[in-house]
């Protein structure tokens, strides 16, 4: 702000309808040809209509009191150019199937959902999305300001072939179309997607039933148990021995003194068992013939032997004797 004038300026302000806040200013008071700036506290966002428009008109009004005098207003303007308007849109496409598997076959319902979205600069209205083959489709809302999406949905299912299957699959094509501002552009814009279909395989025809085999018989039972063990055959007999004869009976020596008597001999201790009873298994047990002939025999050779040793032992006593009475009789 500037004053031309020849009095001073007073009380300075701007009126500027494009601004909500109030516009401050450097300098309240301005001498004669001083100058001053003043800044909105706020920035002018530019609208779809700006942009319509191909500019932005901005008017200012200057107050002040001259000395002396009253309110004395300033008008001014600006025209600010701005970007040429464009409408456009982006489309996403998604094919669901139903089924559990997630694969389609013959008979299966799918379905497909979009997503629209505006891109441009300025509101689109009318938003539509179809194509050859596609089911109806509808969106949640058909006007778009910039930056704003919708979501579309087909109201239908589209039910899978048998000639998809044979072929593999089925593709499918949408295109999403609107009504931009006048005088601008829009260019439609198309999707595609292939939706997978294989063929259900046939059941199996049922192979014939196996023939029954033979029932099996009864099981074989134990067989008869091992048979008493043969009893040993008797071995030969062993042939009895010669018997021995009389012992000789000795010489009578000289008469020796009769000397003490020899003791007698101590005798075997008899069998604590005792006999042996009709009981005991070895009573029973036979012995083999000549068995008793041979222990008869070597009892009386026994008893030979030991009459021979008593009547050797008593001779040698008597002749010690008469040996010791000659050497104490001084008359020998």
């Amino acid at each position: 702000m500037t004053n031309p004038g020849e009095l001073a300026e007073y009380d300075l302000w701007v009126e500027h309808p494009l601004s909500d806040d109030e516009v401050a200013c450097e300098a309240r008071t301005l001498a004669p040809g001083a100058s001053t700036g003043c800044v909105a506290a706020t920035e002018y966002a530019v609208t779809e209509a700006d942009l319509l428009a191909g500019s932005v008109r901005s008017a200012a009004l200057a107050h002040a009191h001259p000395e002396g005098r009253g309110d004395v207003p300033a008008p001014a303007e600006v025209v600010t150019a701005t970007r040429a308007p464009a409408a456009a849109l982006d489309l996403a496409m998604v094919a669901v199937v139903d089924d559990a598997e997630g694969v389609a076959t013959p008979g299966t319902d799918v379905w497909f959902a979009f997503e629209v979205t505006s891109t441009g600069t300025v509101t689109v209205q009318d938003v539509a999305v179809a194509g050859p083959g596609l089911p109806p489709v509808g969106c949640d809302a058909t006007t778009l300001a910039p930056g704003a999406s919708t979501t579309c949905r087909t109201t239908a299912p589209y039910v899978a072939t048998a000639q998809d299957a044979a072929a593999g699959g089925v593709g499918f094509a949408a295109t999403v179309t609107g009504t931009p501002p006048a005088g601008v552009a829009l260019e439609p814009v198309t999707r595609e997607v292939v939706v997978p279909v294989r063929a259900v395989d046939p059941d199996p025809e049922p192979g014939p039933e196996p023939e029954p085999g033979p029932e099996p018989g009864p099981e074989p039972g134990p067989g008869p148990g091992p048979g008493p063990e043969p009893e040993p055959e008797p071995g030969p007999e062993p042939e009895p021995g010669p018997e021995p004869g009389p012992e000789p009976e000795p010489e009578p020596g000289p008469g020796p003194e009769p000397g003490p008597e020899p003791e007698p001999l101590p005798r075997e201790p008899a069998d604590p068992a005792g006999p042996p009873s009709a009981d005991d298994p070895a009573a029973d047990t036979p012995r083999p013939p000549g068995a008793v002939d041979r222990l008869a025999a070597t009892g009386a050779t026994l008893v030979g032997v030991l009459a021979a040793a008593i009547a050797l032992l008593a001779t040698g006593v008597l002749v010690v004797r008469a040996r010791q009475s000659r050497d104490t009789d001084p008359s020998t």
